[in-house]
Protein backbone atom coordinates (compact mmCIF):
# COMPACT_ATOMS: atom_id res chain seq x y z
CA UNK A 1 0.00 0.00 0.00
CA UNK A 2 1.31 3.00 -1.04
CA UNK A 3 1.25 6.71 0.89
CA UNK A 4 -1.56 8.01 -0.62
CA UNK A 5 -3.91 4.51 -0.33
CA UNK A 6 -2.74 4.61 3.65
CA UNK A 7 -3.88 8.49 3.83
CA UNK A 8 -6.95 7.36 2.24
CA UNK A 9 -7.53 4.33 4.68
CA UNK A 10 -7.21 6.67 7.24
CA UNK A 11 -9.63 9.14 6.30
CA UNK A 12 -11.99 6.16 5.15
CA UNK A 13 -11.56 4.84 9.18
CA UNK A 14 -11.80 8.60 10.28
CA UNK A 15 -15.11 8.74 8.47
CA UNK A 16 -13.29 12.18 6.28
CA UNK A 17 -13.61 10.27 2.95
CA UNK A 18 -14.91 12.74 0.21
CA UNK A 19 -17.64 11.78 -2.34
CA UNK A 20 -15.75 12.55 -5.27
CA UNK A 21 -12.49 11.49 -6.56
CA UNK A 22 -10.19 11.61 -10.26
CA UNK A 23 -7.44 9.15 -10.51
CA UNK A 24 -5.59 10.43 -13.67
CA UNK A 25 -3.25 8.11 -15.34
CA UNK A 26 -1.70 7.13 -19.00
CA UNK A 27 -1.81 3.18 -18.78
CA UNK A 28 -5.76 2.56 -18.27
CA UNK A 29 -5.09 -0.90 -16.61
CA UNK A 30 -3.21 0.31 -13.83
CA UNK A 31 -5.35 3.27 -13.15
CA UNK A 32 -8.53 0.87 -13.06
CA UNK A 33 -6.31 -1.67 -10.85
CA UNK A 34 -5.56 1.50 -8.63
CA UNK A 35 -9.21 3.04 -8.17
CA UNK A 36 -10.46 -0.89 -7.51
CA UNK A 37 -8.14 -0.94 -4.52
CA UNK A 38 -9.73 2.65 -3.41
CA UNK A 39 -12.64 1.12 -3.61
CA UNK A 40 -11.93 -1.30 -1.62
CA UNK A 41 -10.59 0.44 0.62
CA UNK A 42 -13.82 3.05 0.93
CA UNK A 43 -16.55 -0.01 1.05
CA UNK A 44 -14.70 -1.91 3.96
CA UNK A 45 -16.17 -1.75 7.36
CA UNK A 46 -12.84 -2.63 9.38
CA UNK A 47 -12.38 -0.65 12.65
CA UNK A 48 -8.58 -0.36 12.58
CA UNK A 49 -7.10 -1.34 8.85
CA UNK A 50 -8.50 -1.00 6.08
CA UNK A 51 -8.87 -3.32 3.52
CA UNK A 52 -9.45 -5.57 7.13
CA UNK A 53 -10.15 -8.90 4.70
CA UNK A 54 -12.83 -9.54 7.42
CA UNK A 55 -15.50 -7.86 7.83
CA UNK A 56 -18.54 -8.43 5.13
CA UNK A 57 -17.83 -5.98 2.71
CA UNK A 58 -14.15 -7.84 2.60
CA UNK A 59 -15.88 -11.13 2.20
CA UNK A 60 -16.71 -10.93 -1.05
CA UNK A 61 -14.96 -10.06 -4.25
CA UNK A 62 -15.48 -6.40 -5.73
CA UNK A 63 -17.41 -7.68 -8.46
CA UNK A 64 -20.10 -9.12 -6.59
CA UNK A 65 -20.48 -6.61 -4.06
CA UNK A 66 -23.66 -4.99 -3.98
CA UNK A 67 -22.84 -1.70 -2.53
CA UNK A 68 -20.23 -1.21 -6.00
CA UNK A 69 -20.96 -0.29 -9.37
CA UNK A 70 -18.44 -0.28 -12.15
CA UNK A 71 -18.43 0.63 -15.80
CA UNK A 72 -15.79 1.22 -18.83
CA UNK A 73 -16.19 4.09 -20.83
CA UNK A 74 -13.70 2.51 -22.71
CA UNK A 75 -14.63 -0.70 -23.28
CA UNK A 76 -18.17 0.86 -24.00
CA UNK A 77 -16.20 3.15 -26.62
CA UNK A 78 -18.07 5.93 -24.90
CA UNK A 79 -20.48 7.18 -21.93
CA UNK A 80 -23.78 8.71 -22.47
CA UNK A 81 -26.48 9.67 -20.62
CA UNK A 82 -28.35 7.01 -20.52
CA UNK A 83 -24.80 5.92 -18.28
CA UNK A 84 -25.12 8.92 -16.22
CA UNK A 85 -28.76 8.12 -15.51
CA UNK A 86 -27.77 4.40 -14.36
CA UNK A 87 -24.86 5.99 -12.17
CA UNK A 88 -26.66 7.95 -10.63
CA UNK A 89 -29.69 6.12 -9.48
CA UNK A 90 -27.35 3.70 -7.80
CA UNK A 91 -26.03 6.36 -6.32
CA UNK A 92 -28.79 7.04 -4.54
CA UNK A 93 -29.76 3.63 -3.51
CA UNK A 94 -29.37 2.75 0.13
CA UNK A 95 -26.17 0.23 0.91
CA UNK A 96 -27.30 -3.20 1.19
CA UNK A 97 -23.96 -3.72 3.26
CA UNK A 98 -24.47 -1.38 5.60
CA UNK A 99 -20.88 0.42 4.77
CA UNK A 100 -20.81 3.03 1.70
CA UNK A 101 -21.68 2.63 -1.78
CA UNK A 102 -19.21 3.10 -4.50
CA UNK A 103 -19.41 4.26 -8.10
CA UNK A 104 -16.46 3.42 -10.59
CA UNK A 105 -16.03 4.52 -14.06
CA UNK A 106 -13.33 3.72 -15.66
CA UNK A 107 -12.36 6.13 -19.01
CA UNK A 108 -13.76 9.02 -17.55
CA UNK A 109 -12.97 11.05 -20.04
CA UNK A 110 -15.01 9.47 -22.06
CA UNK A 111 -18.32 10.69 -21.08
CA UNK A 112 -20.07 13.23 -23.41
CA UNK A 113 -21.18 16.37 -22.63
CA UNK A 114 -25.09 15.72 -22.20
CA UNK A 115 -23.67 12.81 -19.71
CA UNK A 116 -21.46 14.89 -17.63
CA UNK A 117 -24.38 17.54 -17.41
CA UNK A 118 -26.58 15.17 -16.04
CA UNK A 119 -24.60 14.28 -13.42
CA UNK A 120 -23.30 17.49 -11.98
CA UNK A 121 -26.42 17.47 -9.37
CA UNK A 122 -25.01 14.76 -8.50
CA UNK A 123 -21.71 15.28 -7.64
CA UNK A 124 -22.81 18.54 -5.72
CA UNK A 125 -25.26 16.70 -3.64
CA UNK A 126 -23.88 13.50 -3.19
CA UNK A 127 -26.21 10.87 -1.22
CA UNK A 128 -25.05 10.39 2.13
CA UNK A 129 -21.56 7.79 2.10
CA UNK A 130 -21.71 7.73 -1.81
CA UNK A 131 -17.67 7.74 -3.63
CA UNK A 132 -17.87 8.40 -7.33
CA UNK A 133 -14.10 7.17 -8.39
CA UNK A 134 -13.04 8.13 -11.76
CA UNK A 135 -10.36 7.33 -13.69
CA UNK A 136 -9.38 9.26 -16.85
CA UNK A 137 -6.25 9.17 -19.26
CA UNK A 138 -5.62 13.20 -18.64
CA UNK A 139 -7.42 15.78 -16.73
CA UNK A 140 -7.87 18.20 -19.47
CA UNK A 141 -9.89 16.27 -21.46
CA UNK A 142 -12.71 16.00 -18.42
CA UNK A 143 -14.91 19.16 -18.95
CA UNK A 144 -14.57 22.31 -17.07
CA UNK A 145 -17.61 21.34 -14.88
CA UNK A 146 -16.48 17.94 -13.82
CA UNK A 147 -12.97 19.23 -13.09
CA UNK A 148 -14.49 22.22 -11.03
CA UNK A 149 -15.61 19.41 -8.32
CA UNK A 150 -13.57 16.85 -8.17
CA UNK A 151 -10.20 16.26 -5.80
CA UNK A 152 -7.55 14.73 -8.16
CA UNK A 153 -4.74 12.09 -7.95
CA UNK A 154 -2.56 11.56 -10.59
CA UNK A 155 0.00 8.62 -11.12
CA UNK A 156 3.18 8.56 -12.43
CA UNK A 157 3.89 6.33 -15.09
CA UNK A 158 5.36 2.73 -14.55
CA UNK A 159 7.76 0.78 -16.79
CA UNK A 160 6.81 -2.37 -18.10
CA UNK A 161 7.17 -5.72 -15.73
CA UNK A 162 8.50 -2.99 -13.36
CA UNK A 163 7.88 -1.33 -10.40
CA UNK A 164 9.98 1.56 -10.71
CA UNK A 165 8.69 4.95 -12.23
CA UNK A 166 9.43 5.03 -16.20
CA UNK A 167 8.86 9.08 -15.83
CA UNK A 168 8.08 11.60 -13.87
CA UNK A 169 5.80 13.09 -16.33
CA UNK A 170 2.00 12.25 -17.29
CA UNK A 171 0.52 13.51 -20.45
CA UNK A 172 -0.69 16.85 -17.92
CA UNK A 173 2.35 17.37 -17.07
CA UNK A 174 4.09 17.48 -20.54
CA UNK A 175 0.73 19.77 -21.92
CA UNK A 176 1.73 22.17 -19.05
CA UNK A 177 5.64 22.05 -20.38
CA UNK A 178 4.36 22.83 -23.89
CA UNK A 179 2.02 25.59 -22.55
CA UNK A 180 5.58 27.07 -21.71
CA UNK A 181 6.01 27.29 -25.36
CA UNK A 182 9.70 25.53 -25.11
CA UNK A 183 11.38 26.29 -27.96
CA UNK A 184 14.58 24.46 -30.02
CA UNK A 185 16.08 21.70 -28.33
CA UNK A 186 14.07 21.69 -25.26
CA UNK A 187 10.72 21.36 -27.45
CA UNK A 188 11.82 18.17 -28.85
CA UNK A 189 12.80 17.07 -25.78
CA UNK A 190 9.24 17.32 -24.21
CA UNK A 191 7.67 16.01 -27.67
CA UNK A 192 10.43 13.04 -27.24
CA UNK A 193 8.80 12.76 -23.49
CA UNK A 194 5.03 12.47 -24.87
CA UNK A 195 6.20 9.22 -27.29
CA UNK A 196 7.55 7.87 -25.02
CA UNK A 197 4.54 7.80 -22.42
CA UNK A 198 2.81 7.24 -25.24
CA UNK A 199 4.59 4.06 -25.72
CA UNK A 200 4.06 3.20 -22.00
CA UNK A 201 0.36 3.75 -22.83
CA UNK A 202 0.02 1.72 -25.78
CA UNK A 203 1.54 -1.48 -24.13
CA UNK A 204 -0.47 -1.02 -21.12
CA UNK A 205 -3.46 -1.02 -23.33
CA UNK A 206 -2.28 -4.34 -25.51
CA UNK A 207 -1.89 -6.03 -22.15
CA UNK A 208 -5.20 -5.06 -20.83
CA UNK A 209 -9.25 -4.88 -21.94
CA UNK A 210 -8.95 -1.76 -23.25
CA UNK A 211 -7.50 -2.41 -26.63
CA UNK A 212 -10.89 -1.23 -28.30
CA UNK A 213 -10.37 0.80 -31.84
CA UNK A 214 -11.14 3.71 -30.52
CA UNK A 215 -8.46 3.67 -27.84
CA UNK A 216 -5.97 2.26 -30.33
CA UNK A 217 -6.93 5.34 -32.95
CA UNK A 218 -6.82 7.94 -30.86
CA UNK A 219 -3.00 6.88 -29.45
CA UNK A 220 -1.79 6.42 -32.99
CA UNK A 221 -3.74 10.04 -34.34
CA UNK A 222 -1.80 11.77 -31.32
CA UNK A 223 1.48 9.92 -32.15
CA UNK A 224 1.48 10.77 -35.65
CA UNK A 225 0.63 14.73 -34.80
CA UNK A 226 3.77 14.49 -32.44
CA UNK A 227 5.70 13.23 -35.11
CA UNK A 228 4.89 15.94 -37.41
CA UNK A 229 5.62 18.46 -34.91
CA UNK A 230 8.80 17.30 -34.15
CA UNK A 231 9.51 16.98 -37.88
CA UNK A 232 8.41 20.86 -37.86
CA UNK A 233 10.66 21.70 -35.26
CA UNK A 234 13.79 20.24 -36.90
CA UNK A 235 12.64 22.74 -40.17
CA UNK A 236 13.14 25.57 -37.53
CA UNK A 237 9.60 26.36 -37.99
CA UNK A 238 8.08 29.08 -35.32
CA UNK A 239 7.71 27.10 -31.68
CA UNK A 240 4.65 28.82 -30.63
CA UNK A 241 2.88 27.78 -33.77
CA UNK A 242 4.15 24.14 -33.73
CA UNK A 243 2.43 23.96 -30.48
CA UNK A 244 -0.62 25.63 -30.84
CA UNK A 245 -1.15 23.50 -33.81
CA UNK A 246 -0.34 20.18 -31.85
CA UNK A 247 -2.87 21.05 -28.77
CA UNK A 248 -5.54 21.78 -31.24
CA UNK A 249 -5.44 18.74 -33.18
CA UNK A 250 -4.93 16.62 -29.84
CA UNK A 251 -7.36 17.91 -28.29
CA UNK A 252 -10.02 18.65 -30.65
Amino acid sequence: MDAFEEAFADASIAGRLGHFLVVVGVEYPHTRRFAERLARIALCQGKERRPCDTCVSCSVSLTLNPDYFFRSGIEADGLGIDDAKEFTRFGSMHSMLGGWRVVLIEGADHLNSSAANALLKTLEEPAPQTMFLFSAHTRSRLPETIRSRAMFFRLPLVARDSGEQASPDTTEDIVEKLNAYPSGQALDTVLSDWQRALQVRLRATLDGAASTPRVLGDIASLWKHIAEARKRVHANVNPRLIVESLLARSYA
